[in-house]
């Protein structure tokens, strides 16, 4: 013979079984979405656009990182570019006002965004079919 309370612990046991079932599941789910995503956001620029655009994207985000963390320090914060085998010692305000740089980084950061969709439609599409 069962008692009422032996049944009522068994179904909770069970319950709170199936709750860290499914916890385990949406925290696997969740680590293939953005390591499917963060894939999708590296690979996609990388196999799309040339190398100059990425150096130039990286040299508009140096000044800007460079102005953010001087800003009420130093008024006119310089850095040092390298061009056709010399160097340049130019303002922040100058590099990223400059459109070509700019562009540069408008167009990494567009494949970033693109290259993220890319991989959560992945994600889905894999989730849907199994």
């Amino acid at each position: 013979m069962s008692n009422d309370s032996d049944r009522r612990t068994h179904a909770d046991a069970v319950r709170r079984h199936n709750r860290t079932n499914q916890f385990t599941r949406l925290k696997r789910h969740a680590g293939i979405m953005l390591a499917t995503v963060a894939t999708g956001a590296f690979l996609t620029p990388y196999t799309m656009l040339e190398t100059e655009v990425f150096r130039t994207a990286a040299i508009y985000q140096y000044a800007q990182a460079k102005t953010w963390f001087s800003e009420g320090t130093i008024s006119n914060p310089t850095m040092v570019i390298h061009v056709d085998g010399s160097d340049y010692t130019v303002p922040t305000a100058a590099v990223i006002a400059y459109p070509y740089y700019r562009n540069g980084n408008k167009a990494v950061v567009s494949k970033f965004g693109i290259g993220a969709w890319f991989g959560f439609v992945g994600w889905l599409a894999g989730l849907i079919l199994l």
